[in-house]
C-alpha cells in the first residue's frame, strides 16, 4: 500500500513532527519514515502506526 506523500507531509507539519520524531513516536524505523515519505510502499501495519502517530484515520493517509 502507497501513502499519499502530499497528505503524510501536511499532516507531519499539522502535528508538529520531522520525519525522526514521527518514527520514534509511530515506533518504526527513520529509514522506513523516510522511505514512505518519499514514495515507498508500506504495509497496511506500518500505515496504521504511521496515522496513530500523527492523530489521523489511516483511510486520510492512503494513495488513492
Amino acid at each position: 500500500m502507497r501513502i499519499d506523500r502530499k497528505k503524510l507531509v501536511c499532516a507531519m507539519m499539522d502535528a508538529d513532527l520531522n520525519t525522526k520524531q514521527l518514527a520514534e513516536k509511530a515506533g518504526v524505523s527513520r529509514a522506513t519514515a523516510c522511505s514512505i515519505k518519499n514514495g515507498k510502499s508500506c504495509n497496511y501495519d506500518t500505515a496504521v502506526k504511521l496515522a496513530k502517530a500523527l492523530g489521523v484515520q489511516v483511510e486520510k493517509l492512503i494513495e488513492k
